[in-house]
């Protein structure tokens, strides 16, 4: 039961880094001490953490969910050579051999940290060294701000001659050197990481010695006397093309792969649509014998279709929005009054909007139809063999197709509404012409409230948090600020529209809201227990006001996302058993990397980070899901994959998209500059640099930020995101997001107690922009802050100030200029 999972269960996950390595073991809900196993000291030169390997022989079986028995691997030559072979290794195999006469001696060791936040410092303590890569270990090409932060324990020295990179130059390593006193003094060096080439996966191996002076520097030199090796620790990171790019290569293989228009007839009638891919045939998955994949339903089906739309939001396209919407009409939302035949041709009806579970589906008909064979020679063969007694995952009938009840199959399709409603209303030109942007808002209020309603209500599915759930936040958000508009202008009309949409859709949702609270443990889903409810439960209860328990929902999602020096597990979070549902391969459950879970459940995190930006270990978490996201595209093909196959025998991508669109959902929502101030290694800028004249790595102040117009330090932002349309300024606690145009630099404390925006059309056309301010800080008062903005020409000319902010978030209109250029300036008291 889920009382039992959050009083008796915890969650393991490892890092295996050599000497250094270790695993980490926490409780259900995130609180009290964490356990960590170490190896024993005294023979930390013999014991190494090689591999973390899912005991594939284990006869136990509990069940479905079972996420396997792993067994610690301090050697892995042997499977390397043999069941690994197929695969890179994670860490150089080694072996050890029993000899006569000659003890052979391992050991482990039990520590525990007092809470997550003091992991690292009970790593330090137990003299093992902490490597902190930050932002995060996974970093794009056009990062000059990268670097692996390493602190030494007193017994240590770390060996520069022995820094090496696998492969050789990987990664470009600067001169160690140290850049604050205060981080010194606690034993922290600072190595640049510099990449010129996006080669994927980089490993670090770092040696240290044993400190014999008893006092001085923590590092060695090539110069001087040699020392062997005492202890290695690596740390893994993955570098990867420009984070824009990367989506813009995305996108191109969904437009010239995954699309099929009109023209392409359909047995189904699934065309016009966007489709998922499989990277090994490099085509669209249209005939899956699961059917919900091919159907254009449930996460997997309907994950490319999401993706496009979210895509539209911070990198828009006038031919991407205009198949999102040719899909919307002709293949997603039925019209209202539709013939039972013609809606059985939609995936949603437009008269009660329930989604049904697939489009695709078998029948005695469908069997024997000459066209069905030609169409889909591959689904008919395998449909066929097993018609009418076919496994419960595959050649659903059509009655089942047609059911409605999955409450999981309508936040990517309330989003899809939700994205073209923000692209009509939001910039202009508008890019969705088909239908206005009131149209799309309240499609998706009514997706939503068909989510309640079909969905079982409290007794459902609906009962629980939804993957992309978040999204029904948003559209009531928007829903609430349109109908305040109406309101304020005297429009009765618009008023009349939507009042009861707002009332209803508040009201089904603090149904749901009252039923978590209920629970001791609400984070069931159609599993007994799942990673995918925290973000939605999370986002409600914030939104209702009820922030401790926010709060705790959060510290549970720390139980099973993890940092570590290690691109694949660091801010990954815990997903087993989808390659057995949606993957091309499956060898069983096994840990997935950088699923969707990753950037969904990184969502709660840097809400409550930016309500209190003071844990560092949340914003590490979000850039390590957000970067993570980037690893699943390959950079050379542009195919996007649905996760990483952690099990040693493979450490590759899944050739199935399947359901990405839930992480790059959570991955579009996540992208952001944040600059902040975190002891002690000071100034911070987390996916983006600082630049000062052009020139990187600007010496900064080296001290904490100041308050009114000193808040922040004289330097230039440059953001390095997909999307370039966020900028969070911690000691504000305010949050800059921009729609219909990137933030290409901001300038801060220029002018003195401002923010200078320097903004670019995005996509080129646009003349207006909308500027969206929010105090992220609960209870944050506007008009205590003296916050205003004025709209200045690229020129520089004499800028127009804007009435001061009255309420957050508060939303601004910005003219683009000549070329589609604008400068704002946002200041403060």
């Amino acid at each position: 039961s889920l009382e039992r999972v959050s009083s008796r269960c915890s969650f393991a996950e490892a890092y295996p880094g050599v000497h250094g390595g270790y695993v980490q073991v926490t409780r259900a809900r995130g609180q009290g001490p964490v356990l960590l196993v170490l190896p024993a000291a005294g023979v930390g030169a013999a014991t190494r953490f090689e591999a973390w390997r899912p005991l594939r022989e284990d006869r136990l079986e509990p069940g479905y969910m079972y996420e396997n028995s792993h067994e610690l691997m301090l050697h892995t030559a042997a499977y390397a050579h043999n069941e690994w072979r197929k695969a890179t290794p994670w860490n150089e195999p080694t072996a050890a051999i029993v000899r006569a006469g000659q003890p052979l001696l391992r050991g482990l060791r039990l520590r525990l940290a007092s809470s997550v936040d003091q992991v690292d410092a009970a790593l330090f303590a137990a003299g093992l060294p902490v490597m902190m890569p930050l932002p995060a270990p996974t970093f794009t090409t056009d990062m000059r701000a990268a670097a692996l932060w390493v602190r030494v324990p007193p017994s240590l020295s770390l060996l520069l001659k022995d820094l090496r990179t696998e492969p050789a130059g990987c990664v470009a390593l600067a001169p160690p050197f140290i850049t604050r006193e205060v981080a010194a003094a606690a034993g922290w060096l600072t190595i640049p990481l510099v990449a010129r080439e996006a080669v994927g996966r980089c490993r670090l191996d770092l040696a240290f010695a044993p400190f014999k002076d008893g006092g001085g520097a923590a590092l060695e030199s090539t110069s001087g006397g040699a020392r062997e090796p005492f202890f290695v620790q690596t740390v893994h990171l993955f570098i990867v093309l420009p984070a824009a790019r990367l989506v813009r290569s995305l996108a191109h293989v969904a437009n010239t792969v995954g699309w099929l228009g009109a023209e392409v007839g359909d047995p189904w009638h699934r065309t016009p649509a966007y489709f998922g891919t499989d990277a090994a045939s490099k085509s669209a998955l249209l005939q899956s014998s699961k059917v919900f994949m091919s159907g254009l339903s449930d996460e997997a089906g309907l994950a490319m279709p999401l993706a496009m739309a979210v895509k539209q939001l911070g990198m828009a396209n006038a031919t991407e929005v205009a198949r999102v919407e040719t899909m919307v009409h002709r293949t997603l939302l039925s019209p209202a009054d539709a013939s039972p035949q013609v809606r059985a041709q939609y995936l949603q009806s437009g008269r009660d909007w329930g989604v049904r579970r697939s489009l695709l589906y078998w029948s005695d008909a469908v069997d024997i139809d000459p066209a069905v064979l030609l169409a889909a020679p591959q689904l008919h063969a395998e449909c066929h063999k097993c018609w009418p007694k076919c496994w419960w995952l595959i050649c659903w009938s059509e009655p089942e197709s047609l059911k409605t009840w999955r409450a999981y199959n309508y936040p990517h399709v309330a989003a899809i509404y939700w994205s073209l409603y923000r692209v009509s209303s939001r910039r202009l030109p508008q890019l969705a012409t088909a239908k206005t942007a009131d149209w799309y808002l309240e499609a998706a209020v009514r997706t939503s409230l068909g989510m309640y309603t079909h969905g079982g209500r409290t007794g459902g599915l609906a009962q629980w948090g939804l993957m992309g759930g978040t999204v029904f936040v948003l559209i009531l958000r928007d829903l609430q600020a349109t109908l305040a508009e109406a309101t304020h202008a005297g429009d009765l009309t618009a008023v009349s529209r939507w009042r009861p949409l707002e009332l209803q859709l508040r009201g089904a949702m603090a149904e749901r809201v009252a039923k978590w609270r209920s629970m001791t443990f609400p984070f069931g889903s159609e599993f007994p227990w799942d990673s995918t409810g925290y973000e939605e439960v999370h986002a409600w209860l914030r939104a209702f006001g009820y922030y401790e328990d926010a709060q705790s929902t959060s510290q549970s999602i720390l139980a099973f996302v993890t940092l570590s020096p290690h691109w694949g597990f660091s801010g990954s979070a815990r997903r087993y058993w989808d390659f057995g549902v949606n993957g091309a391969t499956s060898i069983g459950n096994e840990r997935e990397l950088h699923h969707y879970a990753a950037t969904l459940n990184a969502l709660p995190l840097v809400a409550d980070y930016e309500a209190a930006p003071s844990r560092l270990l949340l914003l590490r978490i979000a850039a390590a899901a957000t970067l993570g996201a980037l690893t699943t595209i390959d950079p050379e093909s542009g195919f996007v994959s649905m996760a990483w196959h952690g099990d040693p025998s493979l450490l590759t991508r899944d050739a199935y998209s399947a359901d990405f669109g839930c992480g790059f959902f959570g991955a579009t929502l996540l992208a952001r500059s944040t600059v902040a101030w975190h002891e002690p290694f000071g100034w911070l800028c987390a996916l983006c640099d600082f630049e000062r004249a052009g020139s990187p790595l600007p010496a900064l102040p080296d001290a904490p930020p100041a308050t009114g117009a000193g808040a922040l330090p004289r330097v230039d932002v440059v953001p390095r995101d997909a999307y370039r349309r966020r900028l969070y300024l911690a000691p504000l606690g305010l949050l800059l997001a921009v729609e219909g145009a990137a933030i290409e630099l901001a300038r801060l404390g220029e002018p003195s107690g401002c923010v200078q925006l320097e903004l670019r059309a995005e996509p080129p056309g646009t003349t207006r922009a909308t500027l969206e301010l929010e105090l992220t800080a609960v209870g944050a008062d506007p008009a205590a802050g003296g916050l205003s903005v004025r709209c200045c020409s690229a020129s520089g000319a004499q800028c127009t100030r804007r009435a001061g902010l009255a309420v957050t978030p508060a939303r601004v209109e910005i003219e683009l200029g000549a070329g589609g250029v604008a400068r704002v300036d946002v200041c403060w008291a």
